[in-house]
């Protein structure tokens, strides 16, 4: 919500009140609300004249600033009226990484819709593992397996819930969660501390800190995420080791909903009791615990909540079920565990023998450097991907993908995605005990990308002591070199750095030692840029 400068600076804390300053172009104002692994602030931002939401890790280590960087890159290129809205990632301090996003100023989903009487400031930065039931009604009796059976009640309340504040934010919370789910992305922790909405009744999902992707089986590359959820919200499969689904975002939205329209969840007692009784029971109808209660909301609570994720409805027809007529794009979700053919590209057959004949010329032992340019929407990062889809369907390849992110402020930009990505590659290979032999400065390529130590085989390197940083620049960047031979002797890699116009001349050094021979590892390096804005 804008403000007045002056009252922007009658809210402003002095440094010696904050438990953080903040930096040149980030003022800290209060602390919104602190969890087990970070921070968030309300911050003036100096440069826009605005007043920022700004998060950043209690304590930083190689496992909570990959994950930290990941809740950042899953949300900042997919823009939505009823999603928060982030700004820069900054992690030039290695002790203090934080990012902006949108100030959202309002009440939790449910308070809203009971009217208002819980406030709430977000971002939400509470706990996901622990659920609280002090402020909750008793565990209700189990009903029976395989019925809506009701718990035994001598009168049943009416709905808490205001029936018009209820279907216009239920409406936005299902827009923002399509609209998160066809950018690619899982939230995984949906709950109304997470969903806010403000005065003027706009309502902002927030806090992706367990967010994942939607599952590519193209992909051997795939990222994982942080475990988390709240047991009383998650779905019954989020407890497994089943892939994340769109399904389970929307059983989370059916509990709030249920939430709303009767007072408490459908399931209340201990986390372990939670996630027993949601694969044991079917939730009760919410009309039998409620007055007051339209028949269509409760048909789509009931149906959200079914405990088979095949049962619930899509974003179309949850959509269709509160009035929305306009046609919705299918959420791209894959049907099938089985390895695609790779995609044609009508007028891409060029390219895409180029690509496969430097592929080819790669896998024979030698490095290569391909560039693809081109101008933005022209399809460069789908045609890459189609071709490196085709090799990892086939088997043909292991491929390390990352991308430069603009708004962001990192060391290495257009790398420090690669070498996450080959962090998740080598922590696979250590889960299948398959980990390569680290050259013997790794030392020095884990002080450059700390996110290497999250790997076991690294984490108890010790560091040499060196403080010429020149030198321990130049032996992380043969250390780099001799890991990705030591990979591609084993199988053919590729690495992809898509936007490398945003990069830096330290990524253009990094990149380039890679293919500079004699020696270099015999490997394939693609690199995607737009003309546009491309740096000269």
């Amino acid at each position: 919500m804008p403000m007045e400068e002056s009252d922007q600076a009658s809210q402003r804390v002095q440094a010696d009140d904050a438990p953080w300053a903040g930096t040149g172009r980030y003022e800290v104002v209060r602390v919104i609300g602190r969890g087990g692994m970070g921070v968030v602030y309300e911050a003036f931002d100096r440069e826009l004249g605005a007043l920022v939401a700004l998060k950043t890790l209690l304590h930083v280590s190689p496992v909570a600033l990959y994950h930290f960087k990941q809740e950042f890159r899953a949300l900042c290129d997919v823009q939505h009226p009823n999603l928060v809205r982030f700004h820069e990632l900054v992690a030039t301090d290695p002790s203090r990484p934080f990012f902006t996003m949108e100030l959202v100023r309002g009440v939790d989903f449910v308070a809203h819709v009971w009217g208002g009487a819980r406030v709430a400031s977000s971002p939400s930065d509470a706990p996901t593992t622990h659920d609280d039931n002090t402020t909750r009604p008793d565990r209700p009796v189990r009903p029976d397996a395989d019925s809506n059976a009701p718990p035994r009640r001598v009168r049943r309340p009416s709905t808490p819930a205001d029936m018009t504040r209820l279907r216009s934010a239920l409406l936005q919370l299902v827009r923002g969660v399509h609209a998160l789910h066809t950018g690619g992305k899982l939230h995984r922790d949906l709950k109304p501390s997470n969903v806010l909405v403000t005065p003027e009744g706009r309502v902002a999902i927030l806090d992706f800190g367990v967010a994942a992707s939607l599952p590519r089986f193209f992909d051997d590359d795939l990222d994982e995420t942080a475990a988390g959820g709240t047991p009383r919200y998650m779905a019954p499969e989020q407890a497994t080791d089943e892939p994340p689904l769109p399904a389970s975002d929307w059983y989370s939205v059916g509990v709030m909903l249920y939430e709303a329209l009767v007072g408490r969840t459908p399931f209340v007692g201990s986390g372990l009791d939670i996630l027993t009784d949601k694969n044991a029971f079917r939730a009760p109808d919410p009309s039998d615990l409620a007055t007051g209660i339209p028949k269509d909301l409760a048909s789509l609570c009931c149906a959200l909540l079914e405990r088979d994720v095949v049962l619930r409805p899509s974003a179309t027809q949850i959509l269709r079920r509160l009035g929305e007529r306009a046609s919705v794009a299918p959420t791209p979700v894959p049907t099938t565990s089985e390895p695609l053919a790779e995609p044609s590209l009508v007028g891409r057959d060029a390219h895409l023998a180029a690509l496969h004949h430097a592929f080819d010329t790669a896998r024979a032992g030698h490095a290569v450097a391909v560039f693809v340019r081109g101008a933005s929407g022209m399809g460069k990062s789908t045609l890459v991907h189609a071709f490196l889809d085709g090799l990892v369907a086939r088997r043909e390849a292991v491929t390390l993908r990352g991308r430069a992110y603009e708004r962001e402020s990192v060391p290495y930009k257009a790398v420090d995605t690669l070498i996450d990505a080959l962090s998740r590659h080598l922590l696979r290979l250590t889960e299948r005990d398959e980990a390569p032999e680290l050259p013997a400065d790794v030392w020095a390529l884990a002080r450059v990308f700390p996110v290497l130590r999250r790997v076991p085989s690294i984490s108890h390197v010790l560091e040499e002591a060196i403080v010429d940083p020149v030198s321990a620049r130049r032996r992380a960047f043969l250390a780099l070199r001799d890991l990705l031979g030591t990979l591609a002797r084993r199988q053919p890699l590729v690495l992809y750095a898509d936007d490398v116009q945003w990069g830096d001349l330290d990524s253009a050094a990094l990149l380039l030692e890679l293919v500079r021979p004699p020696g270099a590892p015999g490997l394939l390096l693609v690199m995607s840029h737009r003309e546009d804005d491309a740096k000269a």
